[in-house]
């Protein structure tokens, strides 16, 4: 998980927390309960008038789709001073990657 802030946050506005990721984050429908993403859970462990989640995590996503959907740029228009950004994607993909596609792995890390 990569965990990003853009400084310290004003005392008046609740900071925000920014979840990009996949499946393992992501909010699950209520047809596929019990199944749940740890970012629906995370709000309750903070104060609702101090900080507030927003959970941008969607089902099936990569870098690469989290970027081309323009997910990535919803987050990034909307940060302000204070919020953080927690980001996590593939880690239980259990495919071997090797070759031209850790290259473009990389680049959409690096896009990030």
């Amino acid at each position: 998980m990569i965990l990003l802030s853009s400084a310290a946050g004003s005392a008046e506005q609740p900071i925000t927390v920014y979840l990009a990721g996949d499946s393992t984050m992501a909010e699950k429908l209520p047809e596929k309960r019990p199944e749940t993403g740890w970012g629906e859970a995370l709000q309750q462990f903070f104060k609702p008038g101090k900080v507030r989640i927003e959970n941008h995590a969607r089902n099936g996503r990569s870098t690469r789709t989290f970027i081309e959907e323009k997910l990535w740029q919803g987050i990034i228009d909307k940060l302000t001073k204070g919020d953080f950004v927690f980001i996590e994607f593939g880690h239980n993909v259990t495919r071997l990657r090797t070759g031209p596609t850790d290259t473009r792995r990389r680049k959409n890390i690096d896009a990030i």
